[in-house]
């Protein structure tokens, strides 16, 4: 299950970075300088979620194709579970910024 929250919130990562670019990577931190001090499940999902949409509607953005896993809201979150999901999310996000292709620089 949580290896499912991190290829989603990798995949998402990924398409952030891919459709933006260098603004990416900015896209990707605000999610996690967002959620990463949540310690309930509910805002936390919450936050989550208010950011995605909002990348998502965003026109200049171009990332109307960002899919929510309902499975995240189907299953019920609590204790160490809530932990798990939320550390496989950040884990997922942070991978997908570490994996971009790095832009060399000419002259260096």
């Amino acid at each position: 299950m949580y290896e499912r929250f991190y290829d989603w919130a990798n995949d998402i990562g990924a398409k952030i970075v891919n459709s933006t670019g260098e603004h990416g990577t900015e896209l990707i931190k605000k999610i996690i300088f967002d959620i990463r001090g949540e310690q309930l499940p509910g805002k936390f999902l919450e936050k989550l979620m208010t950011r995605l949409a909002e990348y998502r509607t965003d026109r200049d953005l171009n990332l109307a194709d960002i899919e929510i896993d309902p499975e995240i809201f189907g299953k019920t979150l609590w204790g160490n579970s809530f932990h798990y999901t939320k550390s496989a999310i950040i884990a997922g996000l942070l991978n997908a910024i570490a994996s971009k292709p790095q832009i060399k620089r000419s002259g260096k």
